[in-house]
């Protein structure tokens, strides 16, 4: 589960809020259910081992749940029809199992994750040959939005697969660009930049670069959330204070975004199946930590994520379970080492696929420089 900052969608910023149901009203009904079973002296051995951990959260008042789930809680908005309001209450409650269930793991196997977790510490770029799997058909790069130096990765992972596979036919699917209205998938030509993706001007320029390239720019968002963006400013809203903002940041929306752009990628597979597909999105959109994210809607095409952030936004249940020695001791490091102007990575690789699903990725890069991220 993620840092708050993750959640964001691009085009979003995130402002006070007056919230509905919190995530740890769902975690305190669980525990009175633990509670009752024990009593009544039916609660098994494993149940009793989560029920521990849940009082140990509790210690803390599960500030960091709160902290990694609270963006999904958004306000109740009492012009939803009811059965939306019903399915996305129980998604909320599927999303807090999920990422208490995920907590468990981590604390009962923490020796398996740190041996399962290769940590590298690189100066300048990155050579990608050494993590990306030659026989790849779906790379899935998570973002933290709005980053330059995270953009230039991206650039660089693109252009290290057209460089490498110059026959494939590479495709680079990414959120800031809205899908052509139509089904049949259409690539983005350069004079459409500037009408089918937001309105920054670091991204439109990676897409120029992109185009340059040969490699088929798609777009994956819903141009229905353009729509709403529009109505909301009408009437007068801010985003996520309108009767449209459970579209992007509920459980709810986020699965439906998520469906409708596994979609699109499905669409690309069926016109052209030797395709090699390059998803750019938020980092909850292709984490394999994240409730219904795209990885597990594309599982069959065997997807390899990446992702790019900051310590301080990454998967806060593994940074502060099976990596925190490790990644105290990298830090030490680059305080006594660093050099101004230098890119400095850790590159976190995880060398086994039910350790990723706990990390959240295959690989982790993390900037680390101190003129980028102030210790």
């Amino acid at each position: 589960m993620r840092n708050i900052s993750l959640l964001i969608p691009f085009f979003l910023l995130f402002s006070g809020t007056t919230w509905g149901q919190r995530p740890s009203d769902i975690v305190k009904n669980i525990l009175k259910g633990y509670e009752t079973r024990l009593s009544l002296g039916e609660i098994s051995s494993v149940e009793l081992m989560k029920f521990k951990r849940l009082l140990h959260l509790e210690k803390s008042h599960f500030r960091m749940m709160e902290q990694d789930l609270s963006p999904y809680f958004i306000p109740k908005e009492k012009t939803l029809p009811l059965k939306i309001r019903k399915e996305n209450t129980k998604l909320q409650e599927e999303l807090v199992r999920r990422w208490l269930e995920l907590d468990f793991y981590v604390s009962q196997r923490k020796e398996f994750l740190q041996q399962s977790i290769r940590a590298d510490i690189v100066r300048g770029p990155i050579d990608y040959s050494l993590f990306i799997p030659s026989d790849a058909r779906l790379l899935m790069l998570g973002e933290v939005h709005g980053q330059p130096w995270i953009l230039e990765e991206v650039k660089s992972v693109v252009k290290y697969i057209h460089q490498t596979y110059p026959n494939r036919h590479i495709y680079y699917a990414a959120e800031f660009v809205y899908a052509h209205p139509t089904t049949k998938i259409r690539p983005l030509q350069e004079q459409g930049i500037r009408r089918f993706s937001v309105n920054e001007e670091i991204y439109q320029e990676l897409l120029r670069s992109f185009l340059a390239y040969g490699v088929k720019v798609i777009g994956l968002e819903n141009p229905a959330i353009l729509t709403y963006q529009q109505e909301a400013a009408l009437e007068e809203k801010y985003f996520l204070e309108s009767r449209f903002a459970w579209r992007v940041l509920s459980p709810l929306g986020m699965k439906e975004r998520n469906a409708y752009w596994a979609r699109r990628i499905e669409a690309i597979y069926q016109q052209d199946p030797e395709a090699l597909v390059i998803v750019h999105a938020g980092i909850n959109h292709v984490s394999y930590d994240q409730l219904n994210s795209m990885p597990f809607q594309l599982k069959k095409w065997k997807p390899f994520v990446i992702e790019f952030s900051f310590p301080q936004d990454s998967n806060l249940l593994l940074e502060k379970s099976a990596m925190r020695e490790e990644k105290n001791s990298i830090l030490q490091k680059i305080r006594e080492n660093d050099s101004v102007g230098e890119p400095i990575f850790c590159v976190y690789q995880v060398q086994s696929k039910k350790a990723a699903v706990a990390a959240g990725s295959d690989v982790s890069v993390r900037i680390l420089n101190r003129e980028v991220f102030p210790f």
